[in-house]
């Protein structure tokens, strides 16, 4: 169960992180699929900070999670952010 757990925070951590990167040079693209429009600078902003930050940030949780199998609270946080993202 361990290392199915670990394999799963390691994918989830992936999968967060690449969608920050697809975010940073296409934000107007990956903002329309969260049904979201980017039209002054400070919508850009905010973008950048509450979701790429919030992504880049969860997908470091997971590689810390899937690393430190002593604390298994800490997968189960990821998990609680994923359901919360969803």
């Amino acid at each position: 169960m361990g290392k199915l757990r670990r394999v799963a925070l390691v994918l989830s951590g992936l999968a967060v992180i690449l969608i920050a990167l697809v975010a940073i040079p296409f934000p107007n693209r990956v903002a329309e699929y969260y049904g979201l429009t980017l039209g002054t600078p400070s919508s850009f902003n905010e973008f950048r900070a509450v979701f790429i930050g919030f992504w880049i940030g969860q997908g470091t949780t997971m590689r810390v999670a899937a690393r430190s199998t002593d604390v298994p609270l800490l997968g189960n946080l990821c998990a609680l952010l994923i359901l919360a993202a969803s």
